[in-house]
């Protein structure tokens, strides 16, 4: 199988994405650890993975937001799976409203959770990564972290930061034999002047996101990506 005898932390897999893409990895035979902000959620999904593939999900409940307890966490999951290959940052929330009139904790905690909350994990598994020489970190980024959503200045600020986060971790990485997941990083290419770049723009040259996915697409073609370990 693709990924057997890996073991994948998926962050946010109570519900939703996350819970989608821990059934994935299991489906193609990676031990999932399976993490959600209640330990209900988080049960839900790895009994729905065991159900089906026994033995291959374990539960966790934390705050990523806590840095202290993320680290508690991963090195758990290390004593528990002895090893960590992949990381998918799916965890993420939003509390919408107007900038004017949005309170700083609604501000607080979308940012904490979702690039706070990514960075907790990418630094809890980069030495055991880099001791292993492989490992793969995927962030959920958002199209609100290019061309911004009203209403949501938190989210589009964290998504924004967390493209930003992991353009840094690659090449933090790269060299260390690990895959950060550059491939989402080019489908946010954008141009200094906040311009979309050639091909990406709709016919008024704002961004299209529909045309920077294609653009992305066809730039991953001509250029090969380094092999996995």
């Amino acid at each position: 199988m693709r990924f057997g005898n890996q073991v994948a932390i998926v962050t946010g897999a109570g519900r939703g994405i996350g819970h989608a893409i821990a059934l994935r990895l299991a489906s193609e035979g990676a031990r999932v650890a399976v993490v959600s902000r209640t330990e209900l959620n988080a049960t839900r999904t790895a009994e729905e993975i065991n159900a089906q593939f026994a033995g291959l999900a374990k539960a966790y409940a934390v705050d990523v937001a806590d840095h202290t307890a993320v680290k508690r966490l991963a090195d758990q999951i290390l004593t528990d799976f002895s090893r960590v290959d992949i990381l998918v940052n799916n965890a993420g929330l939003t509390r919408d409203g107007l900038s004017m009139r949005m309170s700083e904790d609604d501000w607080d905690t979308v940012v904490d959770t979702n690039l706070k909350g990514a960075f907790n994990f990418i630094q809890a598994v980069e030495r055991p990564m880099i001791k292993q020489r492989s490992g793969r970190i995927i962030n959920i980024a958002s199209v609100a972290g290019l061309i911004g959503n009203a209403g949501q200045a938190n989210y589009a600020a964290s998504k924004a930061g967390l493209i930003g986060l992991t353009k840094v971790i690659a090449r933090e990485l790269a060299s260390r034999g690990h895959h950060q997941q550059r491939r989402r990083s080019r489908l946010h290419h954008h141009r200094h002047d906040g311009r979309a770049p050639r091909g990406a723009q709709d016919r008024r040259g704002r961004p299209d996101p529909a045309r920077q996915i294609r653009r992305a697409r066809r730039h991953r073609r001509r250029r090969r990506l380094p092999r996995q370990h």
